[in-house]
């Protein structure tokens, strides 16, 4: 069937892409939550996809043009990070020994649990947020959609690459847990959350608007219920 490439990297949850003169938004957002857990799971269910205007398109173009000109370098976040930690070394200045705790290991678990389903929770609020937006800027409401099965044309190169990343995600995440658990450290817990936050959002890496990988239409449907 058709290939397409997808685009737009100003939405989070949305990409572009054209087919025959139509343009299109899909929505990268997993629609199963096993496709958080495995990022190639996604390419064997449907996403969403609802067809715009030129006129749309061009709002949401000239919107991420004027953002794209407002972006925080990042060597100079680097910088400051560097900075602060050659600083507080010093001056021997050790922040995390203040977050330090006496936590029973039943309650380090209770929070640990907490902390996945705060994470999972917070990235469905940037979810509907990315929905309100996008919906606010072309002047319409997303419903209605056709749903496509999308596959990389390179799926296994795709999935050793995205798993790469998935896997070291998941180990930087289990040292922050273990160090959490032995320490009873809040300011891990909250790194947790946030690690936890990132590998459920690299779930939208499987349908990318990265300009290397392009993608097979592999089904179309209707409706959801067929």
């Amino acid at each position: 069937m058709e290939t397409i490439q997808l685009y737009y990297k100003g939405n989070f949850r949305y990409a572009l892409f054209l087919v025959d003169e139509q343009y299109y938004i899909i929505d990268r957002r997993p629609s199963h939550f096993i496709g958080y857990c495995f990022i190639p799971l996604n390419w064997i269910f449907y996403h969403k996809v609802y067809p715009i205007t030129t006129e749309e398109y061009q709002k949401i173009v000239e919107k991420h043009s004027k953002a794209s000109q407002f972006v925080i370098s990042a060597s100079l976040v680097g910088g400051i990070s560097v900075f602060l930690n050659t600083w507080m070394r010093v001056n021997n200045i050790d922040i995390f020994q203040y977050f330090n705790t006496n936590l029973s290991p039943v309650i380090k678990g209770i929070l640990l649990l907490i902390g996945l389903l705060s994470s999972y929770m917070l990235l469905q609020i940037l979810y509907s947020s990315k929905k309100k937006r996008i919906q606010n800027l072309i002047g319409k409401n997303l419903d209605s959609p056709l749903f496509y099965k999308l596959r990389p044309e390179k799926p296994l190169q795709f999935a050793v690459n995205i798993t790469g990343f998935q896997l070291f995600g998941v180990g930087l995440t289990a040292i922050f847990v273990a160090t959490f658990l032995y320490l009873g450290n809040i300011a891990m817990f909250l790194g947790i959350i946030l690690m936890m936050f990132i590998l459920l959002g690299l779930a939208n890496g499987a349908i990318s608007p990265n300009e290397k990988w392009k993608y097979r239409i592999v089904d179309i449907r209707k409706s959801s219920d067929k």
